[in-house]
C-alpha cells in the first residue's frame, strides 16, 4: 500500500498524485481484489455489479444473470455475455434495453452479426435532441 500510494526521495516521503496512482492498486488491506473507479461525480472503491433481467409488458420477469467484476470494468463490457447467459435461461433474445454506457462498437458488431437489436438510453454527455417512441412493426 505505502509504495502505490506515496514517494519516497532522499528520505522525503510524499503523497503521490491522484493521476499517478492506479485504479487498480490496493483500495483495502481487507480485500486485495477491491479496486477503484470514479464514473462521472461517483466514486466507487470495491467491485462493479451487472444484473441482467427480463422485462416483459406480461407475465413473469426474471433476474437472469448477476456478474460481480472489477470497478475498473466498463458497463459495455457486460452486454454480450449478459444477453448469452439471458438466452440461457429464456431462449433468444431479439431485443435489449440499456443505458447509454453500455453502447460500443464491438457490441453494435455483436448485435448486427446475431440479429439482435439494441435500444440505448440515457447516453452521457450534452441532452439528445430528440426522443424515440417505440411502434409496433407494421
Amino acid at each position: 500500500v505505502f509504495e502505490e500510494q506515496f514517494n519516497v526521495e532522499a528520505k522525503e516521503v510524499t503523497i503521490k498524485e491522484n493521476k499517478d496512482i492506479s485504479a487498480k492498486s490496493l483500495q483495502s488491506p481487507f480485500d486485495e481484489d477491491a479496486t477503484y473507479r470514479k464514473k462521472g461525480d461517483q466514486k466507487i472503491q470495491g467491485y462493479s455489479v451487472n444484473i441482467t433481467e427480463t422485462c416483459n409488458d406480461e407475465g413473469l420477469n426474471l433476474v437472469t444473470n448477476t456478474v460481480v467484476k472489477e470497478a475498473t470494468t466498463a458497463d459495455c463490457d457486460y452486454l454480450e455475455d449478459a444477453i448469452k447467459a439471458t438466452e440461457e435461461v429464456v431462449g433468444e433474445v431479439d431485443e435489449s434495453y440499456q443505458d447509454g454506457a453500455y453502447h460500443s462498437p464491438a457490441n453494435d458488431q455483436y448485435a448486427k452479426e446475431n440479429g439482435k437489436i439494441l435500444y440505448h438510453t440515457g447516453f452521457p454527455g450534452k441532452p439528445g435532441r430528440f426522443s424515440f417512441k417505440k411502434k409496433d412493426k407494421k
